[in-house]
């Protein structure tokens, strides 16, 4: 599936001009990190053709002038990737979305990836989300593929972060600094 999707980014939108803009919603940070290993795995194929990717957690788009913001500057996106967790349905801040994103959709080739984190499905065609995002994109026009990841638990992704920011937040706080009010 990643030569099928490499092969329709380098015929639709790899201009050496223009980077490609790439939305990527996300539900947390493994499923970020799923969507980045994906990319890893394109950009070398891609002969030098460059993407601006654009990251949105899905929890953040619950506030309306963010999902306005992020419909609104995704519409020019020429690939966008909903990297989510195996689940029933959409959430519903990617509904609400979704059809703020079809409001203004403007007239050039898009492609939709659904990037399903925590297991493959055993029938793709039938899935209710694969379903949901298959019909958006084919009403508006935009390439779909699948893929399937195995996101690592949020807990192995904050305890590999977690040494970083301890060193950040245990710093010794300076007192000789200058202050004004102080």
């Amino acid at each position: 599936m990643i030569s099928n999707m490499t092969n329709s980014l380098l015929s639709n939108f790899a201009n050496p001009v223009q980077a490609a803009r790439v939305t990527v919603l996300h539900e947390d940070l493994p499923t970020a990190l799923c969507a980045k290993a994906l990319f890893d795995c394109v950009v070398p194929q891609l002969d030098g053709a460059e993407l601006e990717l654009d990251y949105w957690r899905c929890d953040a788009l619950r506030e309306p002038a963010l999902r306005e913001d992020s419909a609104r500057t995704s519409q020019a996106s020429a690939i966008i990737v909903f990297s989510i967790r195996n689940r029933k349905t959409l959430p519903p801040e990617i509904k609400d979305w979704l059809n703020e994103w079809m409001a203004g959709r403007a007239d050039h080739p898009c492609a939709f990836v659904a990037l399903i984190a925590g297991g493959r499905s055993d029938d793709d065609e039938n899935h209710p989300v694969l379903r949901q995002l298959r019909r958006v994109a084919e009403k508006s026009g935009a390439d779909f593929f699948c893929e399937h990841c195995e996101a690592p638990p949020a807990a192995a992704c904050q305890s590999r972060a977690e040494p970083a920011w301890s060193t950040v937040f245990a710093a010794p706080k300076r007192t000789d600094c200058w202050r004004v009010n102080a």
